[in-house]
Formats: C-alpha cells, sequence, structure tokens
C-alpha cells in the first residue's frame, strides 16, 4: 500500500484549509485553525501520515508523525 502524503492546516483567504502535501486545492476549509486541525489530525492518524498545523505566518507549530513505527513520544510539538 502507497504511503499518504501528509496533512498540512494552512491559512486561505478568510479560513484554514486541510491541504494534502503536494496538492494546491484543499481537502476542506474551516472557519477556525483548530476545527481544521482537529480534521487533519483525524485524517493523518487514519491514514498513518504526518499532520503539520501552519501558524498564520506560514511557520510550522506543529508536527505530529503517525506513522507505522514511530514511537508515541516522536509525536509533538516543533522545538523552535
Amino acid at each position: 500500500m502507497a504511503q499518504k502524503s501528509a496533512v498540512h492546516i494552512e491559512l486561505r483567504g478568510d479560513g484554514w484549509a486541510v491541504v494534502r502535501e503536494g496538492n494546491k486545492r484543499a481537502t476542506s476549509t474551516h472557519p477556525t485553525q483548530s476545527e481544521a486541525a482537529e480534521i487533519g489530525k483525524d485524517l493523518a492518524r487514519r491514514d498513518g501520515t504526518e499532520f503539520f498545523l501552519h501558524g498564520q505566518d506560514g511557520q510550522i507549530r506543529e508536527h505530529r508523525d503517525y506513522r507505522e513505527g514511530q514511537a508515541p513520544e516522536e509525536e509533538g510539538l516543533v522545538d523552535t
């Protein structure tokens, strides 16, 4: 089974988009970052891929790795 692309949460226009890495088109859009993040995490968890939450400035605020074989302690916030 092919590895699914990572899931990113990005600010787009007036809302937040759930976007698969490499895609221009959003999987879904939401009025708040927290709503988009919840959907994105569920998608990444289900597909066993990575999750990236971007802030308003585009910088990565959070990264979680749901790929098989990743230890639970490897999930978490990106060090800045």
